[in-house]
């Protein structure tokens, strides 16, 4: 638990594209890769559920190594 609330949660219903690979035309619409057909929510690659969840000690050390990236992109920062 997480704040009174469950860690992750198993949506069964939500969209899930995660099997999909889009590509984006000069005009600005997307197709699906696979097929070239138009996105939908009827493409074969899409699937439905999703797990989602938060995680503070991930959530602490994502905004910990962007920190450092940008550091070591751009250098340090003056606050």
């Amino acid at each position: 638990m997480c704040g009174g609330q469950p860690a992750w949660l198993h949506e069964l219903g939500v969209a899930n594209a995660s099997r999909c690979r889009f590509v984006e035309q000069a005009d600005g619409n997307l197709l699906e890769a696979e097929t070239g057909r138009a996105v939908s929510l009827d493409l074969p690659c899409l699937t439905r559920g999703a797990t989602t969840g938060y995680h503070p000690q991930a959530y602490e050390k994502s905004i910990s190594d962007v920190r450092a990236f940008l550091s070591e992109v751009f250098g340090p920062t003056t606050k």
